[in-house]
């Protein structure tokens, strides 16, 4: 990892949360999110610069209040 990298380390609860229609919160959603996160705009952009709340936010979003099938952990880990 270079200077300012993240790992983004996560349970299958969140990539098998799911919606109201049964579909799956899934890997490419959160590969596609992780890379707005990491944009060096994501704070220009309005995107908090918290993005383990941000990632939470948008679960919550997803699944519509509904609660998760499985326990979530998530944790980041970025070098300074």
């Amino acid at each position: 990892m270079e200077t300012g990298d993240q790992l983004l380390l996560y349970t299958d609860g969140l990539t098998e949360a799911q919606n109201s229609d049964g579909d799956e919160f899934g890997f490419e959603r959160l590969v596609t999110l992780s890379a707005q996160l990491a944009g060096p705009a994501a704070s220009v952009k309005g995107v908090s610069t918290d993005p383990l709340g941000t990632l939470r936010q948008e679960l919550a979003r997803f699944a519509g209040g509904r609660p998760l099938n499985d326990d979530l952990t998530l944790a980041v880990v970025r070098r300074l």
